[in-house]
């Protein structure tokens, strides 16, 4: 069987207007951020993508832009998973900052121990950025999880 499954969610802050006086920040000024995700399955076999942007309010001095796009494929055995997923990211720390660039890759897996229960992991390596900053190092990053994970 052939699966496709498309999710998306835009945060959006709105002014309010329980108060009596006029608020202090405009629409424009307030953060927003969306994220949409695609995936298409056939025979346990998965690919999925994702898009995500998060824009700060222009008066944000510590709040920077990011943006991010990542693709992934996976496979689900009858009490397994594992999936490897890239990402690329692009944004800064600073609100006038330069936009940075980061890659990631992460290769991840799940093992379901009940029907509602499942214990993951994963190891996950990021790329040193291309011009570090005082706020982010000329380091790589790798980063080893565990975790489970519940149904209700």
């Amino acid at each position: 069987a052939l699966s496709i499954g498309v999710t998306s969610r835009v945060v959006a802050a709105v002014a309010d207007h329980s108060r009596a006086a006029p608020p202090a920040e405009t629409l424009t000024s307030l953060p927003a951020s969306y994220n949409v995700d695609v995936s298409v399955a056939w025979k346990g076999f998965a690919v999925n993508t994702g898009y995500s942007r998060v824009e700060p309010g222009v008066t944000a001095l510590l709040g920077g832009r990011r943006t991010s796009f990542d693709v992934g494929l996976s496979y689900r055995g009858a009490n397994w998973m594992t999936s490897l997923q890239g990402t690329a990211e692009q944004g800064s720390l600073l609100f006038y900052a330069p936009l940075e660039r980061r890659y990631s890759v992460e290769l991840g897996g799940a093992y379901a121990v009940a029907p509602r229960f499942s214990l993951t992991g994963g190891v996950r390596y990021t790329l040193a950025p291309v011009s570090p900053s005082l706020f982010d190092p000329d380091r790589a990053n790798q980063s080893i999880y565990f975790g489970t994970a519940f149904a209700f």
